[in-house]
């Protein structure tokens, strides 16, 4: 009986004399460096756009030419051969252009209808009232501090038309009377400058 007490606890401390060993899980010392990280290049590839050209003009489409026509040739009218403008005054003479001279009134007897003064008519018996003008380009008066106080008159054809008297007012006016039917020109003249009244002296009473 002791011998199987015995061989049993022999049994037992050979049984457990055994060792058992667990791995634990271990930290990791601060002396460790943690693995470098590895560079991994990267190649960017860039991208050229092409540059836009400069926009074509657009090309014009050519015109036809007109063909010229083939008719005749109109033979110019006769007569249309312009004229020459007249010689302007010259500039001598300031800035008289021409002379005006006409009637500017009437006197005529009773029974007797005084004409109108652009008419250029004298009833016989009738005293018309004449005046020279002298005018500028435009038409205008021009000042007697221009062109003075001369004035020249001369009765050209007429003379036994018509009795040509002085006013007694100014040199630039004269006095006609009717006497008997025709034509009369009646000029005057102002520094070198000269305009006419072409008359007709017309029945009266």
């Amino acid at each position: 009986m002791q011998a199987r007490l015995g061989l049993a606890l022999l049994i037992l401390l050979g049984v457990g004399c055994t060792t058992i060993y667990e791995e634990l899980p271990t930290q990791a010392s601060s002396n460790v460096s943690s693995p470098t990280p590895v560079s991994v290049p990267i190649v960017v590839t860039p991208t050229t756009l092409p540059t836009p050209g400069p926009t074509p003009a657009p090309t014009a489409a050519p015109q036809p030419t007109p063909t010229p026509s083939s008719g005749p040739t109109p033979t110019p009218s006769p007569g249309s051969t312009p004229r020459p403008a007249p010689t302007p005054t010259p500039s001598s003479n300031g800035s008289i252009h021409h002379v005006r001279v006409g009637f500017f009134g009437f006197s005529c007897p009773a029974g007797v209808t005084q004409p109108r003064n652009g008419l250029g008519e004298l009833p016989v018996g009738c005293r018309g009232f004449v005046t020279a003008t002298p005018k500028d380009s435009a038409g205008n008066d021009v000042p007697e501090a221009v062109h003075g106080t001369s004035c020249d008159w001369q009765l050209v054809s007429g003379h036994g038309s018509v009795e040509v008297s002085n006013s007694g007012v100014t040199v630039f006016n004269k006095d006609l009377k009717g006497v008997a039917q025709g034509s009369f020109q009646l000029c005057a003249t102002v520094r070198g400058v000269r305009g006419c009244l072409n008359g007709t002296v017309t029945p009266g009473l």
